[in-house]
């Protein structure tokens, strides 16, 4: 508690210097991120299931498993060394969308081969940073010649949720991204008009947003939501696939015949409701898709839609504008990796400033000097935990 009061009053105080915005971020992120459950083996050590599978199974069998736990798998062969990863993504663009046969294709044809690995004492924070600098959302985890399990962004950002207690960090960390991210304005209008015009078969819909308007973060606009792929209920699950293929994406916004928002449908869904259940790909995705999702217009607050998918699990999120047109749809792995990009981008320019450590205790001091209520003794100490932490 005492850690947010600090950050708080430091991200309100450091917008002079580059140098303690930095410091500031940097309070916010080890809230954020911190903690005893701070790492890779944290995450590992919950789970009541093993995400590992051969590399001589068939398609059709990993589906079933990766159904079962809802997750992309670590491939490792008969002498346990991690040879791939196969993940849900993959399952669409490289079996359902090439209309393999899943009962003669084995994982090992179509798995990710050779991929980087990290240990299980990796923190979260890096773990981030990795997936953001390598462009990847999916990592195995190896302890010495052991492969413990496979992470995902969405397992990471999970994590530090715990009870509902981390939703506060969650909150002003999307904030304080975006305050400080910089964005530009045109590129944000130049994105809307990319996404209205791919999306012009569903200029009819008619949706009232579920988030309420914007308070302090701004809209769901200044996040660049992604170009939708928009298809028709009535189409099939194979094309569907295809065109989430061809996008290089994971999801697909379907509409009905008035062109309204009908349904999403994942690469989640292809595994576990088509390849795992033998279901043709020929049959409409109308019978797979998730019906009548809940969606976010342009103009709604952008930290509200966000801490909504987060409390739901909600990976994509369809976005419409005023009219109530599918526009764009919000992938949070990617909201992730834009933060991540801007905090980079501002600490490298705290070191341009003149580094972060003089930032940091200055920050530090502007903090504990405004909060009302701490004697002089509580501030002192207050430095001398928060202190190593920042110079860090």
């Amino acid at each position: 508690e005492a850690l947010k009061v600090v950050t708080a009053g430091m991200l309100k105080g450091a917008k002079g210097s580059k140098a303690q915005q930095v410091a500031a971020l940097q309070a916010m992120m080890a809230s954020v991120f911190g903690g005893s459950e701070s790492n890779l083996l944290a995450i590992l050590s919950k789970r009541d299931f093993e995400d590992i599978v051969s590399p001589d199974m068939t398609v059709r069998e990993a589906a079933k498993y990766m159904a079962k736990i809802r997750k992309g798998v670590a491939v490792v062969d008969g002498s346990g060394e991690l040879v791939g990863i196969f993940t849900l993504k993959d399952m669409n663009n490289r079996v359902v969308a090439k209309d393999l046969s899943p009962d003669t294709t084995l994982v090992g044809e179509v798995m990710t081969g050779r991929p980087e690995s990290v240990s299980s004492d990796m923190s979260l924070l890096e773990t981030l940073h990795l997936m953001h600098d390598s462009k990847f959302t999916h990592v195995p985890v190896v302890d010495g010649e052991a492969v413990k399990g496979l992470v995902d962004a969405m397992d990471v950002m999970n994590a530090t949720m715990g009870d509902g207690s981390g939703k506060d960090g969650w909150r002003t960390f999307w904030e304080q991204t975006m305050e400080f991210g910089d964005d530009d304005a045109s590129d944000t209008a130049s994105q809307r008009s990319v996404a209205k015009s791919a999306a012009s078969r569903a200029t009819g819909a008619s949706r009232a947003p579920t988030v309420p308007k914007p308070r302090v973060s701004g809209t769901v606009a200044k996040l660049r939501p992604s170009k939708p792929v928009v298809m028709f209920v009535t189409d099939s699950i194979l094309a569907v696939s295809k065109a989430m293929a061809d996008a290089r994406t994971d999801s697909a916004i379907l509409t009905g015949g008035d062109a309204n928002l009908a349904g999403i449908v994942t690469s989640t869904d292809v595994t576990r409701k088509v390849v795992a259940l033998g279901k043709l790909p020929t049959d409409p995705v109308s019978s797979i898709m998730t019906p009548n999702p809940k969606c976010v217009s342009m103009e709604d607050d952008a930290t509200e839609a966000l801490v909504m998918m987060m409390d739901n699990h909600f990976r994509h999120l369809p976005v419409l504008d005023s009219e109530g047109g599918i526009v764009a749809v919000l992938d949070i792995a990617k909201c992730m990796n834009d933060a991540i990009s801007k905090i980079e981008k501002l600490e490298e320019m705290g070191k341009k400033a003149g580094g972060s450590s003089d930032g940091a205790s200055e920050a530090l001091k502007m903090a504990t000097s405004g909060v009302k209520g701490m004697s002089h003794t509580q501030i002192q100490t207050m430095h001398a935990l928060l202190g190593p932490l920042m110079e860090s």
